[in-house]
């Protein structure tokens, strides 16, 4: 996906920051779609390159906490939410985020 992408985000920083925000997006939409799961006793979470990145621990800069900021910022005007994802619930958001933020707290990489 690099190269087609080069035009918009041609310098290598720019564009990983992209695709780590995009995974960890992906995955915490997927902890909210399945949250019926969780409650049945845990499922499997889609995970990206950034947490071999950036570690089980919570580093500034990391997706995680860029998009917790924004969202302690734009509460119910933050562009997905206003999307109608998360039903449209600023609190679904943050309990989806808790529960995807344990999930990847709890991975063993090695």
């Amino acid at each position: 996906m690099r190269d087609p992408l080069r035009e918009f985000l041609p310098l290598d920083e720019d564009y990983q920051d992209a695709f780590d925000r995009f995974e960890y997006l992906l995955g915490l939409v997927h902890a909210d779609l399945t949250h019926w799961e969780q409650e049945k006793g845990g499922c499997w979470r889609p995970v990206g390159c950034s947490v071999c990145r950036y570690g089980r621990f919570r580093h500034e800069g990391q997706p995680s906490e860029k998009i917790g900021a924004e969202i302690d910022v734009e509460a119910a005007s933050w562009p997905l939410l206003k999307a109608g994802l998360f039903g449209g619930s600023l609190e679904q958001l943050k309990d989806s985020k808790a529960q995807f933020d344990r999930f990847l707290s709890q991975i063993s990489l090695f």
